[in-house]
């Protein structure tokens, strides 16, 4: 690690901390911003991520405990919703410590809990003197999805994370215990990939100055633009490999709330997964109302123009649009084609003949106006 990790670590909670990020208590400030990290790839929402918060008297050394099915936090997928095929099943059970290096103590707390509430034949009701009911609540959460996708569940993950202040420096003994971690877990259930991870100040700074690309390219078939608002026709092979991150799981930034994207799990889904699966006549495209995007900014990226100056100094120019228009209206458009599609951006405009030839005026009846935008190194 870089000696001074741990300093700009402690300048990010402090500033967490100053807007109440969840609270001003600097032991639940850490928790927040660790726990965010480890679940980033989720994009959750704050709401949701303080939603697995489990800590307090009686938590058995669980801070955050989550279950997540498909993408998408246990507690809000309707008891009809449930997936009935390639179902993938995450459970994270995270300790965290405002301390500055990891210890054994928090996973000797750890493990007598994990022993007993991954273990399901102890009823829950037999646990209630040792843990809070919060804890318990999640280990219902994690019983009822472990049935429910009994007959459909292709992966299953549980991650067991400690997170601290500290470096990822770890010694024998703390590592003997987190090992100890895993085999309890895989004494209670077969067929489970477990991993006991370390998260200190690198791995946190890490994934916390991981940012979103700003800038996506979806290849399209037919697009129809009108100021700057796009209807486009894509292959749905190339809109999976637009919203699908570099790891296979959806890019959940990409969509707002109240913006239809997976709409969780329920039918509507199955019927349209149903209609790919199956060798449907009708074409799938007109069997739904579509995607919708919103971005800061949409463009549709057409051929390269290059022009070179006379001083051999070169331009390249990206088409924006092409619109052909009749010889009637070329004079009215000369105006709009004069302007650049973009404000601010500096842009080129090519006009030629096209359309039919008349003999009688001795010129073409069309003329094509192709726009194109600079583009910047």
């Amino acid at each position: 690690m870089a000696k001074n990790d741990l300093i700009l670590l402690d300048g990010i909670l402090e500033e967490y901390q100053t807007q109440g990020l969840p609270s001003n208590d600097i032991g639940e400030v850490f928790e927040f911003f660790a726990t965010s990290q480890i679940l980033k790839e989720y994009a959750f929402k704050n709401s949701e991520i303080l939603s697995g918060s489990v800590d307090g008297r009686n938590d058995g050394g669980i801070d955050e405990f989550f279950i997540i099915v498909n993408g998408h936090l246990a507690e809000n997928i309707p008891d009809d919703f449930w997936p009935k095929a390639s179902s993938e099943l995450e459970v994270y059970i995270i300790t965290c410590k405002h301390d500055d290096s990891f210890k054994q103590a928090p996973i000797n707390t750890l493990i007598p809990s994990l022993s007993q509430l991954l273990d399901f034949t102890i009823p829950s009701k037999d646990l209630e003197s040792s843990y809070n009911s919060k804890v318990l609540t999640k280990r219902d959460l994690f019983y009822k999805a472990y049935r429910k996708l009994s007959t459909s569940l292709e992966k299953f993950r549980i991650n067991i994370i400690y997170a601290c202040r500290g470096t990822e420096d770890i010694e024998n003994n703390v590592q003997a215990k987190a090992d100890q971690a895993e085999n309890i877990c895989r004494d209670n259930f077969s067929e489970c990939s477990v991993e006991f991870s370390f998260w200190g100040n690198t791995k946190l700074l890490e994934i916390y100055r991981q940012r979103n690309p700003s800038k996506l390219d979806l290849k399209i078939e037919k697009a129809l633009n009108q100021n700057n608002q796009y209807i486009v026709l894509s292959n749905i092979s190339k809109y999976c490999e637009f919203i699908t991150a570099p790891n296979g799981k959806l890019n959940k930034y990409l969509f707002d709330s109240n913006v239809r994207d997976y709409l969780g799990l329920n039918p509507v889904n199955q019927d349209i997964l149903n209609s790919l699966e199956n060798n449907h006549q009708a074409n799938f495209w007109w069997l739904n109302n579509g995607i919708t995007l919103i971005c800061s900014h949409a463009q549709s990226v057409g051929d390269i123009i290059t022009i070179e100056r006379g001083d051999g100094l070169k331009f390249s120019y990206q088409v924006y649009d092409n619109k052909e228009v009749l010889l009637s209206e070329a004079d009215k458009y000369m105006s709009t084609a004069a302007k650049s599609p973009i404000s601010g951006k500096e842009s080129v405009t090519l006009i030629t003949c096209s359309g039919e030839w008349s003999e009688q005026r001795k010129t073409y009846l069309s003329r094509q106006f192709v726009r194109a935008i600079i583009v910047e190194n």
